[in-house]
């Protein structure tokens, strides 16, 4: 048992690595469960009743794969790009 939190992230990362996901998806997930609570003393994950890493990463990927998909592209021009075009319009007027 290891009562120092960094060594614990450390185990934990090294653990998470492991794992053959993106690494853009494991990031995340060590980024979200990495959080030390307010004492500092606990990480997120082991706050949790139950933990298994294989487990959660599973459903990790499987959300980031759900709310990463692409948006579709839509003719919506910002306010910014839309106020430009104005003055380019009233600039061909002049």
């Amino acid at each position: 048992h290891n009562s120092n939190i960094s060594n614990r992230r450390n185990e934990f990362v090294f653990e998470v690595l492991s794992f053959d996901y993106d690494e853009s998806i494991l990031n995340g997930f060590v980024d979200y469960w990495t959080e030390p609570n307010k004492s500092n003393t606990k990480m997120k994950f082991e706050l949790q009743k139950t933990w298994e890493t294989k487990r959660r990463l599973k459903t990790w990927a499987a959300n980031q794969k759900k709310w990463d998909k692409p948006k579709p592209k839509t003719k919506t021009m910002s306010k910014l790009d839309a106020q430009i075009n104005e003055w380019q319009k009233a600039k061909e007027l002049l």
